[in-house]
This record gives C-alpha cells, sequence and structure tokens, in this order.
C-alpha cells in the first residue's frame, strides 16, 4: 500500500534555473527506498521537501492519504537524519535519545521504556551515561537512529548518514539499520551517491539523473536492485551500478530487422557489455576464430592496455581500441592476471543476452551474442 505520495513537483533554485519539473515517485508503507544519483542532482532537496524545510516549490506531498504540504516540520512526525549526527553536546546518550518524548510531554514512565528498548535494538544500553564527546562517529550516528525511532517514527528520511564514517562502521551500521528497519516497519527514504551502498540497502532504487536534451532532474527509473543491475532503462541507469561500470561499444542496429544482430563497424546504438561478460587474450597468443567466446572479430575490437587494477581480489584491465570512426575509446575487462600496459589485444565475449541503447541512451532491447 502506498504511503508516501509526491505529484508533479516543481522546484526552482532561481529565475532561469530548474531542479524538478512535474517529478512523481510513489513510496510504498514499509520500504526502505533508496535515493542514488550524482551530487547536485537534488536528492537532498527531495528529503527535505518531503520533511517540509523547503516550502518554495509546487506540487502535493501526501503521506498515509493526509496532504501534508502545508504542514510545519514539527506536526509531520518524521524522522530526519543526516551525515552529522548533530547530537545535543550537553545532553547523555539517554536525554539526547529522549529528547523528542520530552519535547511531545510523553510521561518520565513511557520515556524511560521507549529509550530502554531503544537503546537494547541499537546496541546502546552501555553508553547511555556517556556524552557526545566520549563516543565515537558510528556510536554517534547510532544515537541519533536512535533518537529518530524513539518517537516511533513512521516514516524516517535518511540523507547519507554514513559517508564521514570509516568502512568497518559503515559495514556494521548499514545492517543495523536493514534490521531495524524491517522489524519496526518504518517507511525509509535514504539517499546516497555509493552504489553498493544502495544495493545492499535497496527495496527499490529510485535513480534520478538529467535527461541530456533538459537540464532538471527526473526519474530515470524506480525498480528493485536486480531490474536496474540486468533491466536498465537507460545507458545513465547502467552506469550506475557496477564497479567498474559497464561498457558502452557504438555499433549499428535494426531494430526492425527480422534477424536482430549488432554491426561493429556502425556507430547509431550503444551495446552495454559488463567487465565480466567478456575476456581478453594477447594478440601474441593468437586468436582463435573458431572459439566459441568469439563474437567479436579480430579486425572489430582489437587494442592496447593501458592499465590494470586489482578490485576485491579481481583484475580490471583498461585498454584503448580504435574504432571505424577512428575515435579512440577505453574499456574495462575482469580478467584473471595482470597485463603489462603497451600489450596489444583482442576481445572475446561470452555468449549471452546484452542490452542495446539508442543513441540518446534509451533502452531498446536485449540482443543475443
Amino acid at each position: 500500500m502506498a504511503g508516501l505520495i509526491l505529484s508533479s513537483l516543481q522546484k526552482s533554485l532561481s529565475k532561469d534555473v530548474t531542479l524538478f519539473r512535474d517529478f512523481s515517485l510513489t513510496v510504498d508503507e514499509g520500504e526502505l527506498l533508496v535515493l542514488l544519483g550524482h551530487s547536485g542532482c537534488g536528492k537532498t532537496t527531495l528529503l527535505r521537501m518531503i520533511a517540509g524545510l523547503e516550502t518554495q516549490f509546487s506540487g502535493e506531498i501526501q503521506w498515509q492519504g493526509k496532504v501534508m504540504n502545508a504542514l510545519p516540520p514539527e506536526r509531520r512526525h518524521m524522522g530526519f537524519m543526516t551525515q552529522s549526527a548533530s547530537l545535543f553536546p550537553h545532553m547523555t546518550v539517554k536525554e539526547n535519545i529522549g529528547f523528542a518524548l520530552r519535547v511531545n510531554s510523553a510521561s518520565t514512565g513511557i520515556q524511560a521504556q521507549r529509550v530502554e528498548e531503544i537503546a537494547q535494538d541499537l546496541a546502546l544500553t552501555p553508553l547511555l551515561e556517556r556524552y557526545p564527546s566520549q563516543l565515537s562517529g558510528g556510536q554517534k550516528q547510532r544515537v541519533a537512529l536512535a533518537r529518530c525511532l524513539a518517537q516511533n517514527t513512521r516514516l524516517l528520511l535518511m540523507d547519507e548518514p554514513l559517508s564521514s564514517l570509516d568502512f568497518e562502521a559503515r559495514t556494521q551500521i548499514r545492517s543495523l539499520i536493514k534490521r531495524v528497519q524491517k522489524e519496526q516497519g518504518v517507511t525509509c527514504i535514504y539517499v546516497t551517491h555509493d552504489q553498493e551502498e544502495a544495493t545492499q540497502l535497496a527495496d527499490r532504487i529510485a535513480v534520478l539523473g538529467h535527461d541530456k536534451e533538459e537540464a532538471h532532474t527526473r526519474l530515470l527509473q524506480c525498480a528493485t536492485p536486480e531490474e536496474i543491475y540486468f533491466q536498465p532503462a537507460t545507458a545513465q541507469v547502467a552506469q550506475m551500478l557496477g564497479s567498474p561500470s559497464i561498457n558502452l561499444l557504438p555499433v549499428g542496429f535494426d531494430k526492425s530487422a527480422e534477424v536482430q544482430c549488432v554491426d561493429w563497424h556502425k556507430s547509431s546504438h550503444f551495446l552495454g557489455i559488463r567487465p565480466d561478460a567478456w575476456s581478453l587474450i594477447r594478440l601474441d597468443e593468437g586468436a582463435n576464430t573458431d572459439s566459441p567466446l568469439t563474437a567479436l572479430k579480430t579486425s572489430a575490437l582489437t587494442g592496447q592496455v593501458q592499465a590494470t587494477e586489482m578490485l576485491n581480489g579481481n583484475y580490471f584491465v583498461y585498454w584503448s581500441s580504435i574504432h571505424s570512426s577512428d575515435r579512440q575509446s577505453t574499456w574495462v575487462t575482469r580478467v584473471h592476471r595482470p597485463m603489462q600496459p603497451g600489450e596489444r589485444v583482442q576481445a572475446l565475449i561470452s555468449e549471452g543476452e546484452f542490452p542495446i541503447f539508442s543513441e540518446r541512451g534509451d533502452y531498446l532491447t536485449q540482443v543475443r551474442l
């Protein structure tokens, strides 16, 4: 069931700059939706509009069937967690967690019970008498999360809350957020530009970006992480998930043809190939054109190694190739062992289905190679 509905939002930054134009999005109750996009695309602004901190916009924001536009932030009963924990330095952890309950005049008994429950859920019980200056960055963010949840918040807005933490703390709190969010049934909108964080947390990901022909931000795709990775709506979305990013090879393609195939010597479309979906052989080893892996002919994509990187125990080779248009491009391929700069290589692609995008980046179809 839809919990949050954003309808036809329009937000201008100045007379000449429009950030959102006719932007709409629906978030289901109990869902953890991640807003993913590059810096400057309006993710934080969108959260502030939902929370009531931005008021100069048109359109409608509904939460649980109630229009929220005219309500001040304090009456929306939404939790807002930012990169900075923003704890009160003169209050203990216990007092910080229970602050909103005291403001709302909850009884002393209810305050104590709720603080104890949420502290136990977030492993904060041993820290209740400490002050923020005595906490690590990860502990501060756990306290900030506890403060949001203590008031029985049903909608939690999170603006890159883990970006300032080290890897270990980020990993721990990410798992904690996911667990607590599901156990308590809280609807959560989580902003990040980290695609790994997005795929690990999200029920669905809303990818924000700019249309090539339009300056404003629009919703490029909203789907599960699996759908966005394997069935991206645009080339821009395809580049959002996956590290290293997908390769977009210029090819020719006729969608109306009875037998669909790509033309390696034209560049009217783009073929998407993930780094692990093809391989490289050294040309001095000899190209085996009878190999079942050989879908790119020897003359189509050969090139020269630029560099090798290791990521999570995998080797990735960056190599350049010359296309029929005499344009040099750099691709990335996962390999079993490092290659040296300057080595000449040929690309071999595994059998499978690969996305085809139009020249402007729109998804067209899957083609089998």
